[in-house]
Order: C-alpha cells, then structure tokens, then sequence
C-alpha cells in the first residue's frame, strides 16, 4: 500500500509488502468497589497482495502469537477464549480504495474450522449456557455480514485502516470525518454507539508522518442506555446517577512515504455514577516492516 500525498489526502494503492503489528487490548472494570483487569497481547503478520486481475485490494493477517491474561475470576476461560480467537488467525480480507473492509475471502474456510472446533469443544463441555452460547456463536460465524461488522471492531482488525483512506485532512484540526461508530459488547451484549470525529493533529514534513485525533461522544438517540441501565441495576450496580461515555479518544499516525499504518489507539471509558466504571484501551504498533 502507498499513499499519494497531495494536500494530506490519503489514496490507497495495493502494492505487494508485508509487516509485523503488536495489538494489546487492556480492560479494567471496577463493579461496586470490585476491580477485574483482563488483557490480550497479538502479534500479528499482514501480507498485502495486489493482482492486476483483483478489484480490490486483499490482506492476509496471520496470528503469530497470542497472550491472554484474565482476571481470576474468569481464570478458567482462558482456555476457551484461545480456542476462540483460533478462529481468526488466519484472515483473508479484501479491502476498497478507502481502507474499509468490504469481504471476508477465505469465510468458508473460517466455518470449517468452526464446525472442527464446535465438535472438539463438545467434547469438554456440555450444559444448556454452552449450548446457547455455541448457537450465537454459529450464527455469527455463518453469517459472513454479521462476522464482517466483528472484525470492523476495534478489539480485532478496526485499527489498522479504518476507512482513512482517499479523505483530504485538514491542518487546522477541523474534524473532516464525522460518522456513527457501533462498539458492539459494552456492557454484557450491549452495544454503544458514538459520534466519532477524526481530525488531522499535525503532518511532519521531514519524516512525512501523519498525526491523526480521534474524538466521540456518546449517541444518545442510537444508544439503549435505560437497557444498559436495567443490566447493570440487575448485576447490582446501584444507581446513583446516568450511564455515561466518561472518555472517547484515540489516534492514527501514517508514514505517507510507504503508506504503513505506524500505531493507533483508541481509549472507550463508560461510568454509572460512582460504583461502575469500565475503561478499555487498545493500541496497534508496528514492530517490523
């Protein structure tokens, strides 16, 4: 990939290459005065492909190595939660001109797969919560549009691109992208959904990199906040006050010269008065090129 630089306008050009990526994700949860932290370390390996005879882009995303560390409350899912991510670690995405993940190429390889570890999972568990939790589980797999909007989260591929692409940025830190962003499993199952801005934050001539904000506030017309509310109050979180977007921010920075994505992150930060915060950061970094 290789942008054209032009008034810090990004365009996507597919260009065969590959590079190595480090994405963490650390989850603090402090629930009536009782704190959980879980975190995920991936290194992961993206080849791009360009073919003359594709119309759009593809990349490989191999998982070469994955660390999970869970709460001890949650200690005995780490095993499970391995197994899970299993499933994608080997993806074949195609790509528009934008950055934005259009299709799952190799999906039917990622249903084998599932049915193979369905089978081996049956095995060791049994019971009706595996049962319903195996059932949503292969209707999201099954579903390529419904897997396709996972892997758009920021928790698995929405890092790396994001859709920036082909987009003129301004240096006067006017917000020039302004969407609706779903992040999907907030509280429990519940999604939440943001107006997110995105916003140019500098452009370094000498090392061409540029320096992108990311900003959001909480939907409220989109957002279930009285079901979230009614979850919590059903967990035992007093409520004392409303549920709240406490903190919504990240950045992308881009190496205009090779087109790589450098690092981002991203910080989602939700309050229910003083007895729940849930605070999530997640980060992607470059470790080889």
């Amino acid at each position: 990939m290789k942008f054209l630089f032009k008034d810090i306008k990004l365009q996507l050009q597919p260009i065969n290459t590959s590079v190595a990526y480090k994405h963490t994700i650390e989850s603090e949860v402090i629930s009536n005065k009782k704190r959980a932290i879980n975190s995920s370390e991936k290194i992961l390996d993206i080849n791009f492909i360009s073919e003359e005879n594709r119309y759009l882009p593809q990349i490989n995303i191999k998982t070469k190595s994955h660390k999970v560390v869970l709460d001890s409350l949650l200690k005995k899912q780490e095993g499970m939660t391995l197994k899970m991510a299993s499933l994608t670690d080997n993806i074949i995405l195609n790509v528009d001109n934008k950055g934005t993940i259009r299709e799952i190429a190799n999906h039917s390889a990622i249903v084998q797969k599932w049915e193979s570890l369905q089978q081996e999972l049956k095995q060791v568990y049994n019971g009706n919560i595996f049962e319903r939790y195996t059932l949503g589980i292969d209707k999201k797999i099954k579903d390529e549009a419904k897997l396709l909007k996972d892997f758009k989260q920021a928790r698995l591929f929405g890092l790396l691109f994001d859709g920036l692409y082909d987009t003129p940025f301004s240096t006067l830190k006017k917000p020039v992208i302004t969407r609706h962003k779903t992040i999907e499993n907030n509280v429990g199952h519940i999604p939440i959904v943001v107006d997110e801005s995105i916003f140019c934050n500098s452009f370094n001539e000498n090392t061409q990199v540029l320096d992108l904000g990311l900003q959001g506030k909480l939907n409220t017309e989109h957002t279930y906040i009285n079901k979230i509310e009614n979850y919590l109050v059903h967990q035992g979180v007093s409520k004392i006050s409303d549920f709240k977007l406490s903190a919504y921010e990240g950045m992308f920075k881009f190496n205009t010269n090779t087109g790589l994505l450098i690092s981002s992150s991203l910080i989602i930060e939700t309050t229910f008065g003083a007895h729940y915060k849930k605070r999530n950061k997640l980060e992607m970094n470059i470790i080889s090129a």
